[in-house]
């Protein structure tokens, strides 16, 4: 038992054309200097959005070490730990954490936020300079290349 190799029909007379591929690189040909500079501050952005979430880690260790020296506390009162650590030492270690991790909440918001609007702003400006190069090239076409391909066929490549 075999597999059947797949059967395929080609028209001579019907033409392919071959698109060459374009690298990614070669698409910020159509960025501006500005789309540029708010590339970079959203890349910039991006690190510090990544950076927030290990600090929030660092301060969730910290409230749990809290909630360890407050069980030690409560349920062996006879062990002094280090530094005299009472209930009042842990209700201001709660929440002095609880703002820093409000802190590191509003950071990330906003730099994921810039990021975001950054990297949508830059997007959209270079779609736009690709598509008014788009239709001028198609502009200058001489008329026989109009009878060869489809008005519908070129809103849809000016539009995808």
């Amino acid at each position: 038992m075999g597999f059947k190799k797949k059967l395929t029909i080609t028209d001579p007379s019907s033409e392919v054309d071959t698109v060459d591929k374009v690298s990614v690189i070669t698409l910020f040909r159509y960025a501006s200097k500005f789309d540029l500079l708010i590339l970079t501050i959203g890349s910039c952005m991006a690190a510090i959005t990544g950076l927030g979430f290990p600090f929030i880690s660092v301060i969730f260790g910290n409230i749990t070490g809290s909630f360890v020296k407050a069980t030690t506390l409560i349920d062996y009162p006879g062990v002094h730990l280090a530094g005299n650590y009472t209930l009042d030492d842990f209700s201001d270690d709660v929440i002095g954490n609880c703002l820093d991790y409000i802190c590191v909440g509003i950071a990330v918001f906003t730099a994921s936020t810039v990021q975001v609007m950054c990297f949508l702003t830059a997007g959209e400006n270079m779609i736009h300079r690709m598509r008014t190069e788009f239709l001028r090239s198609i502009i200058r076409q001489d008329i026989p290349w109009y009878d060869k391909n489809q008005s519908g066929t070129l809103t849809t490549k000016l539009f995808e």
